[in-house]
């Protein structure tokens, strides 16, 4: 993270559907939903942060790892 940061990059970390410490029932909506989910959460973030004004969306990249 600060790699990007340093260069002026922002930066936002989803706790996407299926993420643990939320309960059963916010873990158990990954079940069989795996790259549904997931992506969904994260897309909905990029959205909120471009009509916020945060981001511009010409200029936006998600990336994840393992299952972010």
């Amino acid at each position: 993270i600060a790699y990007f940061t340093s260069r002026g990059i922002g930066v936002a970390e989803v706790n996407y559907g299926g993420s643990a410490h939320y309960g059963k029932e916010y873990r158990e909506r990954l079940r069989e939903q795996w790259g549904i989910v997931d992506v969904e959460d994260c897309a909905a973030v990029a959205r909120a942060l471009a009509d916020e004004g945060l981001a511009d969306p010409a200029r936006l990249a998600v990336r994840g790892g393992s299952a972010g």
